[in-house]
């Protein structure tokens, strides 16, 4: 039977199917992260072109993930997490694991950009069951007067999981 259409070759080259198994990694990531992605900050915290790599962080609300691309052979990289010592990252593009050390950094291999040059990494979801404790500095109520100074007192929260919590204070 004559066919208007030639035959379509499923069967990807291994170039392809690497192309396909990283484009596979940055989507899902990107998916479990979209809004960190579409709507977060953006702050380049590693690299540059002499270094043949970049790091940048992105995050909102609360959420972060570290992206390093790089343009070079593999390299070894120190990255200055900011989270706090013993904090559990995952690579979401390779699956490796890190543990932050007591400086908040973790050294990682950065891999060569004909294995992907991609790294994207993430806290490791904790199950965070312990409320933060709150600090107050000053009486419980108040009884303000019209026209008198009335000074905020300071109230801070610190989380087992999230480190210091910022407190919103409304009146």
């Amino acid at each position: 039977m004559q066919t208007n259409r030639p035959t379509i070759d499923w069967d990807l080259d291994e170039e392809q199917q690497d192309l396909l198994a990283h484009y596979q990694a940055v989507f899902t990531a990107r998916a479990e992260y979209s809004r960190v992605f579409a709507k977060g900050t953006h702050e380049v915290i590693g690299g540059s072109n002499a270094d043949g790599y970049t790091l940048f962080e992105r995050a909102y609300e609360g959420d972060s993930v570290i992206v390093g691309i790089n343009l070079e052979d593999a390299q070894v990289v120190t990255i200055d997490t900011g989270y706090k010592a013993g904090t559990e990252v995952v690579d979401l593009y390779s699956g490796q694991e890190y543990v932050v050390n007591a400086d908040g950094e973790i050294e990682i291999e950065l891999p060569a950009v004909s294995d992907g040059g991609t790294v994207i990494l993430a806290k490791e979801a904790t199950q965070d069951d312990v409320a933060p404790v709150f600090n107050y500095d000053g009486k419980t109520s108040y009884t303000i007067y019209k026209g008198n100074k009335f000074d905020i007192p300071v109230v801070t929260a610190t989380d087992d999981v999230d480190g210091d919590v910022s407190v919103a204070r409304l009146i």
